[in-house]
């Protein structure tokens, strides 16, 4: 490039940069009241550890799930993975207090497992299926096509 110039983003890279940033500022408060919620919840830190380690596995998919369609951790996919994270804890939260009820009612722990997930498979499975479906209509787009940028917003003139 010539002397004096330079290329700055803008547009909807430099949107979008604002938006994760403002997101990533809110998680940590909010992973913190979620932790202090499960606990409160499962009264329990073994619980709340068996719980919170089911949700690393849901990033599996979602590495697979980007990788098939080509697409990158945007904006759109980070709060997919945010609300997936909640749904995989708030399934394990369910199936956790099946199990105590199970067991409660004088079932070994095994068959308490096997008869709380037959018991609750339905359930989650629906709460599953209606937030997927729920999300397909933002997963082709980027979240900025809804508001779009015109086109002399996006450039910069260069500083000299």
């Amino acid at each position: 490039m010539p002397v004096g110039y330079k290329i700055v983003p803008g547009g909807s890279v430099e949107e979008s940069a604002k938006s994760t940033s403002s997101v990533a500022t809110v998680v940590p408060a909010a992973l913190l009241i979620m932790l202090i919620v499960l606990m409160v919840q499962l009264q329990s830190f073994g619980r709340l550890f068996l719980v919170l380690s089911v949700a690393p596995f849901g990033l599996i998919g979602v590495v697979a799930a980007l990788l098939i369609a080509g697409k990158s951790l945007g904006f759109v996919a980070i709060l997919g993975v945010l609300a997936l994270v909640g749904m995989i804890v708030r399934n394990s939260v369910i199936l956790v207090d099946q199990i105590d009820t199970e067991i409660a009612h004088g079932r070994a722990p095994w068959d308490a497992v096997i008869e709380a997930t037959l018991h609750r498979f339905r359930p989650i499975l629906l709460t599953a299926a209606a937030a997927i479906l729920g999300m397909i209509p933002i997963a082709p787009t980027v979240f900025w096509d809804r508001w779009p940028i015109p086109s002399w917003a996006a450039w910069r003139w260069p500083r000299c």
